[in-house]
């Protein structure tokens, strides 16, 4: 995470240097990233860039927790908005973001992360597997949409974002992530009370969300990752429904 100097540094200065970040992980992978490139297009000291973030791996996270933070709340609404589907609210929030990726200033990021980075990060995850064993792992170091975790803080609500407009894009109040037994899960207005079914079923969709935003960042069609998406789901509503009906069995 950024240091408390960079989080106290004027709005304007911290926008100047997140876009310098996403700019410089949005053009290179994370191997090939040079601090050198983004000291000067931030206009700050070398020095300064030690003083912000810890390393490369840090300023990575950070800029990448700060593009996910924009897409997060809006699972929060889907659930919202399909009070009596969980499936179709993620079916939902997914198709959302692969909808919003022509627009977003964060479309290049993504591709890097799921389609290289989260590969790198998985390396180095292992490599200090021994070190961080007891260590929460940060937010940024999971190829996911839907990645809030109990650990991670939400962004200052003052905080400009690398476009300069002002962000109050909050994180979910629901993750698949922070446990998939957690969060509750509706078939069709039918709640799912089987702990066992509500984790497989979470585990399957969540999975199948960041497959189908990695294909289509990947080059596929949206229609074909949404409509194969969709017919997963289709499959997982028609299991879970004839699992938790004992007239079946």
């Amino acid at each position: 995470m950024p240091s408390e100097t960079f989080l106290h540094l004027p709005a304007a200065k911290r926008a100047v240097i997140t876009t310098a970040l996403l700019d410089e992980f949005s053009a290179h992978p994370l191997s090939e990233a040079k601090v050198s490139r983004i000291v000067v297009a931030s206009r700050i000291a070398r020095g300064s860039f030690y003083v912000y973030f810890t390393d490369l791996l840090d300023a990575y996270r950070h800029v990448l927790d700060t593009a996910l933070a924009q897409v997060d709340a809006g699972l929060e609404r889907s659930l919202r908005d399909h009070p009596d589907d969980t499936l179709e609210a993620i079916y939902a929030y997914t198709a959302d973001f692969i909808r919003g990726l022509d627009d977003s200033p964060y479309r290049r990021l993504f591709a890097m992360h799921w389609l290289t980075n989260q590969y790198e990060l998985a390396v180095h995850r292992d490599h200090n597997a021994g070190e961080t064993a007891q260590q929460p792992q940060p937010t940024g170091a999971r190829p996911a949409i839907i990645h809030t975790s109990a650990t991670h803080q939400p962004p200052d609500p003052d905080a400009a974002s690398p476009d300069g407009h002002m962000s109050h894009g909050g994180h979910a109040g629901h993750s698949a992530h922070a446990g998939y037994g957690d969060m509750p899960v509706l078939v069709r207005g039918r709640t799912i009370t089987d702990a066992r079914l509500r984790r497989a079923a979470l585990s399957a969709a969540v999975h199948e969300s960041h497959r189908t935003a990695k294909d289509v960042l990947g080059g596929e069609p949206a229609h074909t990752s949404l409509d194969r998406f969709a017919a997963l789901l289709d499959l997982l509503r028609a299991g879970l429904v004839h699992s938790s009906n004992p007239s079946t069995h």
